[in-house]
């Protein structure tokens, strides 16, 4: 009956809940039958179910999914195999590295940079000049995460990449990787036209300690929404408190209600033993909330 619902689309919330119902109790060898259903959706919708059951039992033939037919279906296997930790599929999960979709190429990446082990970043770094932005936005997360290898090499050329989401990753990479030779190219990158870049290069310079951007942080700040301020206004506290008045002074003369309450917000998670200026221009703000 669950089957015939996936296959015919009929309710697909409540036989994909169904379904997870069964999984966890369900015999292994019908589960493994299922796996091999000639439907993609049905095989993708068993998948799902397994590894949201935690099925370690079935990493067999989930392993042979990721290897099989359909895109979908090798992705979602992989990403079971993940979820589940089965280190064992690691063979299976690099060779998915330069598989021709995608969306497995993504999940192989994923699954390598969380069970792989520091041998395997090499391998990684090569999927930063995939095809496809997507893969290399991944590609550059799943390498600030590991911290292994040459990690400013790799992420360089990633910074000036075409595309945004690409830039946005390997800013935010940088910062988690503690990649401080990185700094120089990143206080550019506060220009960046995509909201969503700036914002992760801020966030970056005050995780690395880059002391020479804070001029540029304070000049940014003029611009950009809640967000990006928020994260300039972080990143300055950790690298000159003293100058969080300078953004103070620049809130408190316009009408971004949004921004002055993100620093207020800031200033109250500081933990520093440096002084921080007042905000008493805030506390005289028209606006009841930013009192508040």
């Amino acid at each position: 009956r669950i089957v015939g619902m996936i296959e015919r689309g009929e309710r697909p919330g409540a036989a994909r809940e169904l379904l997870g119902k069964f999984a966890v109790a369900g015999a292994r060898e019908l589960l493994a039958e299922l796996m091999g259903h000639g439907a993609e959706p049905v095989r993708h919708a068993v998948i799902d179910a397994v590894r949201q059951a935690g099925r370690a039992d079935l990493a067999p033939e989930l392993i042979d999914a990721a290897t099989g037919p359909g895109a979908a279906v090798r992705a979602a296997a992989l990403d079971a195999l993940h979820a589940l930790g089965l280190r064992d599929a690691l063979p299976t999960a690099l060779a998915a590295l330069t598989d021709a979709d995608e969306r497995v190429r993504g999940a192989a990446i994923r699954f390598v940079a969380d069970l792989g082990g520091p041998d395997v970043a090499r391998q990684l770094a090569a999927r930063t000049a995939d095809p496809d932005a997507a893969v290399r936005a991944v590609a550059a997360r799943a390498l600030g995460s590991m911290r292994q290898g040459n990690v400013t090499a790799d992420l360089r050329p990633l910074l000036a990449d075409p595309e945004p989401a690409v830039r946005a990753a390997a800013a935010e990479a940088a910062g988690e990787a503690g990649a401080a030779a990185l700094g120089d190219e990143l206080i550019p990158l506060l220009r960046d036209p995509s909201p969503d870049v700036g914002t992760a290069a801020a966030r970056s310079l005050g995780r690395i300690g880059t002391a020479g951007a804070v001029p540029a942080l304070v000049r940014a700040f003029t611009g950009g929404g809640p967000a990006f301020r928020e994260a300039i206004a972080t990143a300055v506290v950790r690298l000159d408190p003293p100058r969080i008045r300078e953004l103070i002074e620049i809130l408190a003369a316009g009408r971004d209600t949004a921004s002055k309450r993100a620093l207020i917000r800031t200033l109250a998670q500081v933990r520093t033993d440096a002084p921080l200026p007042p905000i008493a221009p805030l506390c005289r703000d028209p606006d009841p909330a930013v009192r508040a």
